[in-house]
């Protein structure tokens, strides 16, 4: 090869390299961790789902697709007793409504654009990226929304997200009378086994602010996801 031809060829790599665009890497990353999550979990995997608001008693229950649909979720206990049968059904049919809510997974949480690199280790690389409002969000949601920002890390291994967390910037008002100082939100992720699908192992939110002057609001939640196991879906029988 002439050595005109070895300089040309050096110039486009250098070109080339010189003109990458590091956000688009970096969104690129994010789209493909995202992707990794396994939004489907849920049509095979059955796991029992533990919540805890401020002091109150622990709220313990089971998804279960092996079972016919209006008893695949099924609430387990209430503290240290047994739930009644309206408490059973009330639980259950926030528990439906909470899955269609959310059937659409983590895939369009992130606003095209948005992405950026905040750190990157030997071990993860941390983004943060501006949350998407969700197309059913009413107007209080999205008031809330817009004032949120998300930090995201990605495991490189695995190349899974390991967690997403969100947190306002600035006091909020959604709503007429309500004043939100803090509100953040922490989901953690990660493989049910070596090579398994990566689902969802935590959930834990804090919300701080006031309503109409008199009502003092400081709510924390968390939840855990835990005990998954293999099953048949219920199409399959």
């Amino acid at each position: 090869m002439k050595i005109n031809h070895i300089l040309l060829l050096i110039a486009i790599v250098w070109s080339a390299t010189a003109h990458a665009n590091p956000a688009n890497e970096s969104e690129q990353i994010v789209n493909q961790a995202l992707a990794a999550l396994d939004n489907d979990y849920k049509s095979s995997w059955a796991y029992t789902r533990a919540s805890t608001k401020n002091e109150n008693p622990t709220t313990l229950g089971r998804f279960d697709p092996s079972l016919p649909q209006a008893e695949q979720w099924s609430l387990i206990s209430l503290g240290d007793r047994a739930p009644t049968a309206k408490e059973q059904a009330a639980w259950v049919a926030r528990r439906i409504q909470n899955d269609e809510d959310n059937k659409d997974g983590f895939g369009k949480m992130v606003t095209a654009g948005s992405v950026q690199l905040l750190e990157e280790s030997a071990t993860h690389w941390l983004f943060s990226f501006v949350p998407a409002p969700d197309k059913d969000d009413d107007k209080k949601d999205r008031k809330l929304i817009s004032k949120v920002t998300g930090k995201l890390r990605v495991n490189k291994g695995g190349h899974f997200v390991e967690e997403i967390s969100l947190a306002n910037e600035e006091p909020v008002r959604p709503a007429m009378g309500v004043k939100i100082k803090l509100f953040e939100m922490q989901m953690t992720f990660g493989p049910i086994s070596e090579g398994g699908p990566v689902v969802p192992l935590s959930v834990n939110t804090h919300v701080q602010g006031r309503a109409f002057l008199a009502v003092s609001i400081d709510d924390v939640k968390k939840v855990r996801f835990s005990e998954y196991q293999k099953v048949v879906p219920t199409s399959e029988n």
